[in-house]
C-alpha cells in the first residue's frame, strides 16, 4: 500500500471514531439508550414490591388488587350462591356460586371455602368466646403494620350458642397497601385505638377508613356475613 492510500485509510478510520462517538452521545441524550441507574431504579422497584408483598399467610394467597376479587353478577346475585352449613355448631351461611367447600376439619372446627385455584377464600374457625364478639368501629377491618408489610385483615366474629364464637376471616387474597398510605391512615386513628404488639401495631377501622384496595373484598365478606344466621 502506498504512503498516500495508508494516509488516507488512516484519516477514515479516524473519521469514523468521531462520527461513531458524537453519534452515541447524541443518542444517550435523546434517551434512546437507557441509563444504568434506569435499571437500578426498577431493580429496587421490583425488590421493595416482593418485600411489601411478604407475609406471614402461605400456599395460593395473592396481594389483593381491585380486579382480584371476582364481581360478576353471579358472585353478586346472593340468591344463585351456594349454601354451607354447620349441624354440629348451628349455623349457615351461603358464599358464591363458583366456589366450593375446599377444606372442613370438624374435630378442630375449621372450615375452608373458596376457589378451587386458592386466589379467593374464606375460612371459618369455631372456638370458645374469649374475645370481644363485637367490633367497636362498625366495620370488619382491621389495619396492622410490621416488618411483613402494612396489611388490611377483614374478618368479624359472630356468636354462637353454648359460649362458642365463629370468626370470619377472608384468607385470600391478602390485602397490602403501600407504606405511605398506612402512614396516612394511621394518623388519622385516634392514639386510644391503638393496639401495639412488640414491634407491630394494629387498629380496627371505620367503615369510611377502608382504604380502596381492600374495598371490593371487604364488600365481598359483608355480603358472606350478611346470609349468616344461627339454626339453633
Amino acid at each position: 500500500m502506498s504512503k498516500i492510500s495508508l494516509s488516507i485509510f488512516i484519516l477514515v478510520i479516524a473519521l469514523s471514531v468521531v462520527v461513531f462517538g458524537c453519534a452515541k452521545k447524541d443518542s444517550i441524550s435523546d434517551g434512546q439508550i437507557p441509563d444504568k441507574s434506569q435499571n437500578s431504579v426498577a431493580s429496587s422497584t421490583k425488590d421493595k414490591q416482593a418485600s411489601s408483598s411478604s407475609s406471614p399467610v402461605k400456599g395460593n394467597d395473592a396481594v389483593a388488587t381491585s380486579s382480584d376479587v371476582s364481581t360478576t353478577p353471579e358472585n353478586l346475585d346472593v340468591s344463585k350462591w351456594n349454601k354451607y352449613e354447620n349441624k354440629k355448631y348451628g349455623f349457615e351461611l351461603k358464599f358464591p356460586a363458583s366456589w366450593r367447600i375446599k377444606h372442613e376439619n370438624k374435630s378442630l372446627a375449621q372450615t375452608q371455602l373458596g376457589t378451587e385455584d386458592g386466589s379467593q377464600s374464606v375460612w371459618i374457625d369455631v372456638n370458645k368466646c374469649s374475645f370481644s364478639t363485637k367490633f367497636k368501629y362498625g366495620s370488619y377491618a382491621t389495619i396492622g403494620a410490621g416488618e411483613g408489610g402494612c396489611e388490611i385483615s377483614i374478618y368479624t366474629i359472630v356468636k354462637l350458642s353454648n359460649d362458642n364464637c365463629a370468626a370470619i376471616r377472608l384468607k385470600s387474597p391478602s390485602v397490602y397497601i403501600d407504606e405511605d398510605k398506612c402512614v396516612g391512615i394511621f394518623r388519622k386513628i385516634d392514639k386510644s385505638r391503638l393496639v401495639n404488639h412488640m414491634s407491630a401495631q394494629s387498629a380496627q377501622l371505620n367503615e369510611s377508613e377502608v382504604p380502596n384496595e381492600a374495598r371490593v373484598p371487604y364488600d365481598l365478606l359483608v355480603k358472606i356475613v350478611d346470609t349468616f344466621h344461627r339454626t339453633r
